[in-house]
C-alpha cells in the first residue's frame, strides 16, 4: 500500500517536482508529468557514460608541486632583475642630465651634514629671474 510522507524522504526532494510516497519501505516520487521515479530528475538521454574524474599518480605525489613553486620563485627573481635594471637606468639617465657639477654639489651637502658640519643656503636668485631662467616683464620670475 502506497501513502504519501514528507517529500524529504524521497531523494532530492522529488526535486520539488513531485508527491513523496512510502512504497514497500522504498520511497517513491509521483512526477508532476505521471511517471513514477526516484527523483523526478528531467530524463536525458546520453550515448557515453558520464566521465569521471581519476586521481592520477602526480596529483597525489607531494613532489608534484615542487616544479610548480621553482617556476613561480624564478618568475618572481627574473621580474625584480627587470624592475632593478629599470630603475638602474632612470637613475642614471637623471645623473646624466644634472650633470658632473651638480652630482658633486648635491654630494658636498650630504657629506658635511654625516661629518657634523653646519651647510650653508644656496643662494637665492636674483630678482628678475625665476631657477629656471624665466624673466617677466613685470620684473617678476615665474617658475
Amino acid at each position: 500500500m502506497a501513502h504519501s510522507v514528507d517529500r524529504s524522504f524521497c531523494l532530492s526532494r522529488c526535486f520539488e517536482k513531485g508527491v513523496c510516497f512510502a512504497v514497500d519501505g522504498t520511497y517513491r516520487c509521483l512526477c508532476d508529468d505521471g511517471r513514477i521515479s526516484e527523483d523526478c530528475a528531467p530524463i536525458r538521454w546520453t550515448s557515453s557514460p558520464i566521465p569521471t574524474l581519476v586521481a592520477t599518480a602526480e596529483e597525489d605525489d607531494p613532489l608534484y608541486v615542487l616544479p610548480l613553486i621553482a617556476v613561480f620563485m624564478l618568475g618572481m627573481a627574473l621580474l625584480l632583475g627587470v624592475v632593478q635594471v629599470i630603475c638602474c637606468y632612470v637613475r642614471r639617465e637623471a645623473r646624466r642630465q644634472l650633470g658632473p657639477v651638480a652630482m658633486a654639489s648635491a654630494e658636498a651637502p650630504r657629506t658635511a651634514v654625516a661629518a657634523g658640519e653646519l651647510v650653508a643656503m644656496p643662494p637665492l636668485p636674483e630678482a628678475g629671474t625665476s631657477p629656471r631662467g624665466i624673466v617677466c616683464s613685470s620684473g617678476e620670475s615665474r617658475v
